[in-house]
């Protein structure tokens, strides 16, 4: 199975939080995603000055939010056997953790510090965490701040088959809209995932263009504009170019797609369309 490296550069330098309050000038020098398919995501984290002679033995890590995305889809899966350092659970945040890693990694020597984190999800989700992250030196003491990071995850769950229907993906949208739209408060100063990053530039890009061209492409197909006028009135609530295509479809020249969009805008059925 093929693997990406996925680089995230941290350009702003983190500097030393000691916790015996003496400055060793150790930083962040950069942290780097790993991802194979159907894998936990994986963190390679590289320090610069370092003390000879000092490792990373455990890492302390807040969970402070986890957000839960529904798949649109379903599909044939079985638990997985996927390594991580750490299962982060699906519990109430925040909370804490401490993860250690399986023996010291010295920090001079080391062509980086891995970390994996795990979750004890369900099949037909993806969780969205948001963590702080600190690398602990030993035998200095000295603390390293890596700050927050957020990363999009899988369950524990290998894909053997589908996708199939099972969800209306309509609905589904609609909750992901929602659901990004709470995490915005939290992306400013936050590390974002490459994977994570691309999801919410998709996200961000609106589908009421080609759910209008749906509903043209066959204006007397009841079933067609009935589906597609639908599916505008559902994006209302996240997408304000839904509510002008309703009001556009309302006073368009086909009768059909006008008498259905009328109804769903004031909410009464009229007869047939004249």
């Amino acid at each position: 199975m093929k693997t990406k490296t996925l680089i995230l550069s941290l350009l702003a330098m983190l500097t030393l939080v000691s916790g015996c309050g003496s400055d060793t000038g150790v930083e962040l020098e950069s942290l780097e995603f790993v991802e194979n398919d159907q894998q936990y995501p994986k963190m390679m984290i590289h320090l610069t000055n370092s003390i000879e002679g000092n490792a990373v033995q455990h890492a302390s890590v807040t969970v402070e939010k986890i957000w839960t995305l529904k798949r649109n889809a379903c599909f044939i899966t079985q638990v997985a056997n996927w390594h991580s350092n750490a299962v982060l659970p699906l519990e109430q945040t925040p909370y804490n953790q401490k993860v250690y890693l399986p023996y010291p990694l010295s920090v001079s020597e080391s062509t980086g510090i891995p970390l994996s984190f795990g979750n004890d999800g369900e099949p037909g989700h993806y969780y969205v965490y948001l963590v702080d992250v600190t690398l602990n030196l030993q035998p200095s003491g000295d603390d390293v701040s890596l700050g927050r990071v957020m990363y999009i995850t899988d369950p524990p769950f290998e894909i053997l088959g589908g996708p199939s229907p099972c969800v209306d993906g309509r609905k589904t949208y609609v909750a992901w809209k929602k659901t990004i739209a709470e995490m915005e408060s939290h992306l400013e100063g936050s590390h974002i995932e490459p994977k994570f990053s691309i999801m919410l530039e998709q996200a961000g890009t609106s589908i009421v263009p080609t759910v209008i061209d749906e509903l043209y492409k066959d204006p007397d197909d009841e079933e067609n504009v009935r589906y597609n006028i639908d599916h505008l009135s559902m994006l209302t609530e996240v997408d304000d170019a839904a509510l002008t295509a309703l009001e556009a479809a309302a006073q368009t020249e086909h009768p059909l797609i006008q008498q259905i969009a009328k109804e769903t805008l004031t909410g009464e059925t009229g007869g047939p369309p004249g």
